[in-house]
């Protein structure tokens, strides 16, 4: 079975993570937020999407298997 390291990996392997400045935005903006939704607005930030673009995302790639295992994995160790 794969690691949630694994899995990440694979999620991030098609988004260009050298854009440094552009993810320090994003995430400042997503932390002023009092609480996140796990599946649809954390998920996407550990991997490095904008949640507002992370069904679009996961729809232009084959990615979804990923992002349902990786969903698993955290839910159980957070007991979410």
């Amino acid at each position: 079975m794969k690691t949630a390291n694994e899995i990440v990996a694979e999620l991030r392997a098609d988004i260009d993570m050298t854009d440094q400045q552009a993810a320090q935005i994003m995430y400042e903006q997503w932390l002023k937020e009092q609480a996140w939704v796990a599946r649809e607005e954390g998920l996407p930030l550990i991997v490095g999407v904008d949640p507002n673009g992370w069904q679009t995302y996961l729809s232009k790639s084959t990615l979804h298997p990923q992002e349902e295992l990786l969903w698993h994995i955290l839910a159980n160790d957070l007991s979410v």
